[in-house]
């Protein structure tokens, strides 16, 4: 004989609701919030030093650059050991919006931020020759110290510029064929090392890799734009080929928006001459 029972029951139950919002929604930061969260992070890592580094500040929308810039002065600008870097083209870059007489939207420079240092000053080859061949010297042997460490090779006591490039001049000819741009400069020298094979890059070498990456890399993408392949074809016939000179003068308040871009594209480069200082 089996006997069970059992009892079962079940409710359920269901809300909505409805909510009907007119205006324009506006977004908001709580300064006072965030400078709390920033000052408490500032001092946990006291007595060391926090460093901020914005690269291609010139890629933001330059309506939105004072915005960005105001909240980068009331957020870390106020913390003492926190430092704020940013690498931005001077003539592509919106840091201020004038509101008023006296309150603005951004940062000022001179009085909330320092102009540090000019990277085309500083390392283009004609500008600076000696600066810039120790800058590159430095790079590249720090690049081959990394790997070497990774692979377990000791490095320690050779002269690694020596072993890669038949001269010394060939290496001053690497630095001036990269002018001052060291992403150009790792791409310039991985072809160069690849047409060398195990060899010592030489002259030649050199140079038909510098003007492979130039090709591939520069030519193509300014050839999309009709204004810019023809002011720079112009230079090349004109200013190079029939003037025997590797530059040009432009008044200083005239803006070109074709100079602008083949700047941008670090086609051309601004070199500083001490009359022009």
């Amino acid at each position: 004989m089996k006997l069970s029972a059992g009892s079962e029951q079940s409710r359920s139950k269901s809300t909505s609701g409805r909510a009907a919002e007119k205006g324009s929604e506006v977004a908001w930061i709580d300064f006072n919030y965030l400078n709390q969260r920033v000052r408490a992070l500032s001092d946990f890592v006291r007595p060391k030093r926090i460093w901020i580094l914005v690269d291609e500040w010139s890629t933001i929308p330059a309506d939105l650059q004072p915005y960005l810039a105001d909240l980068l002065r009331r957020t870390f600008f106020t913390s003492q050991n926190i430092t704020v870097k940013i690498a931005a083209i001077e003539h592509r870059s919106s840091v201020k919006l004038d509101r008023d007489g006296t309150t603005y939207i951004g940062f000022e420079l001179g009085a909330d931020i320092v102009p540090a240092i000019n990277l085309d000053d500083y390392l283009v080859f004609d500008n600076n020759e000696n600066r810039s061949v120790q800058f590159f010297r430095r790079l590249i042997e720090k690049h081959t110290a990394t790997v070497a460490n990774a692979l377990e090779i000791d490095l320690t006591g050779q002269d690694v510029i020596g072993a890669a490039f038949t001269q010394h001049n060939v290496f001053t000819e690497f630095v001036r064929a990269c002018e001052g741009v060291p992403r150009d400069a790792m791409h310039v020298l991985a072809l160069a090392a690849q047409k060398a094979n195990e060899s010592p890059i030489s002259m030649p070498t050199l140079r038909n890799a510098a003007l492979t990456f130039f090709q591939q890399d520069k030519y193509s993408a300014i050839q999309s734009n009709p204004a810019n392949s023809k002011l720079l074809d112009w230079i090349r016939d004109e200013v190079i080929g029939n003037r025997r000179t590797r530059a040009f003068l432009l008044p200083v308040n005239v803006k070109d928006e074709t100079i602008d871009r083949l700047f941008d594209r670090r086609a051309l480069h601004i070199v500083f001459s001490a009359q022009s200082r």
